[in-house]
């Protein structure tokens, strides 16, 4: 086990930032999964006045207009961006620029990076997408 945790690069600590703190990104904060497998929030950041400054799990929100000094001072692995499509691929190119590897995306675009940089695209719709063709599948094997 031990191991597969040193391949698969569990056996540290990878600091993450997330940017935006609506209900989506207020949810991915509270997650407690993330800790245990070696993946820490270090940094928050939201556009809204409503939020900024406000604390979320011990994260005090910040100003995207500050992402790059804050992550200049403190550099993080990975980039989880949770905000509306219109602003993602801007946060995306902020994060690269700011020298962040890979990013997990939640917003529903076809985001471009360099070929460096590490992109996932987390899209529910997708995902029931995929489940609903074996649903299908196994209810016309029933009949």
């Amino acid at each position: 086990l031990e191991e597969l945790r040193s391949i698969l690069g569990l056996n540290r600590q990878w600091r993450m930032t997330l940017v935006g703190t609506g209900r989506l990104g207020r949810a991915i904060l509270g997650y407690e999964g993330f800790g245990p497998q070696g993946f820490r929030i270090v940094e928050t950041f939201d556009s809204d006045p409503e939020w900024i400054g406000k604390e979320i799990n011990g994260l005090t929100i910040k100003n995207t207009t500050d992402l790059e000094k804050v992550l200049g001072e403190s550099p993080v692995d990975v980039g989880i961006v949770a905000v509306p499509a219109e602003t993602a691929q801007t946060v995306i190119d902020r994060l690269v620029s700011c020298g962040v590897q890979a990013i997990l995306n939640y917003a529903p675009i076809a985001a471009h990076v360099p070929p460096s940089v590490h992109i996932k695209r987390i899209d529910p719709v997708l995902a029931l997408q995929g489940m609903t063709y074996y649903l299908k599948a196994a209810a016309a094997s029933q009949k």
